[in-house]
């Protein structure tokens, strides 16, 4: 039989669930979910679709912690748990880098009187989950002011890291764009994106970024304070993202829902 294609399977509603309950500041975990999560667990027969879904999704290392939180390892494929718990390893591994990185470049710009606000990432996920490190990004996304952008980019460089010239010239990109990307490493994997504003010119009008930014919040991470946007700028930012790229993930729509909550 079938599927009917706006009805998702137990391997949809699995990840759906993942996506939505891992590590949630606003859902503890419950026997009543417990027993809720065993039954759709036991439904999943296509397990190599639930960790390509997952992948696809930016969900891998969810899986491992909501495997674990609601205990369904012992429901899971031997080779999925694996999978699961040596992606969620990475994850762990990522995270910790990522945070280092972003506290040596706002060390470096606070030397200069810069305070950027951090968007997404690290400071999102220290908002939104019990654990941060299921939510790794590879990217540090940064908003300034754009009469800061010049001694930004000097401090970059200085760190080493270079500016990545792309079709459009300097000045078009300050015209016409949102951010330029700096990047440094062996493979370039470190990359820090400097905006100025959140949006496209051509999706609409020029955005006023200074509340963004006047209104941040503090979020410590490693006992260092680090700005960040506060929960309904950071919701409206995830749906300007959405206008951008014209995609969210599950993993977005999990953070909506948190801060939705």
């Amino acid at each position: 039989m079938t599927n009917h294609p706006l009805i998702p399977t137990p391997e949809e509603s699995l990840l759906l669930a993942v996506a939505s309950r891992t590590a949630s500041q606003v859902d503890p975990v419950t026997d009543r979910r417990k027993k809720e999560y065993n039954t759709l667990t036991r439904y999943c027969s296509d397990w190599r679709r639930v960790m390509q879904l997952a992948g696809r999704q930016k969900l891998e290392a969810f899986m491992y912690r909501f495997a674990e939180d609601y205990a369904l390892g012992d429901l899971s494929p031997k080779d999925a748990m694996g999978v699961m718990r040596e992606r969620y390893g990475f994850s762990q591994a990522m995270y910790l880098k990522k945070s280092l990185e972003l506290l040596d470049v706002l060390a470096a710009l606070g030397m200069e009187g810069i305070r950027p606000v951090v968007l997404k990432g690290i400071p999102l996920a220290r908002m939104l989950y019990t654990d941060p490190a299921v939510r790794v990004s590879r990217d540090i996304d940064l908003l300034c002011r754009e009469d800061e952008l010049d001694r930004v980019e000097r401090v970059l460089f200085g760190a080493g890291y270079t500016r990545y010239k792309g079709k459009l010239s300097h000045e078009e990109y300050r015209k016409h764009h949102y951010h330029f990307v700096y990047a440094k490493g062996q493979d370039m994997d470190s990359v820090v994106e400097v905006h100025w504003n959140v949006r496209r010119d051509f999706k609409g009008p020029r955005i006023d970024t200074a509340p963004l930014i006047d209104e941040a919040v503090t979020v410590e991470i490693d006992g260092r304070p680090v700005s960040a946007l506060k929960p309904v700028h950071a919701l409206w930012h995830l749906g300007v993202n959405l206008s951008n790229n014209n995609f969210l993930d599950l993993r977005d729509l999990g953070d909506l829902r948190r801060l939705g909550r």
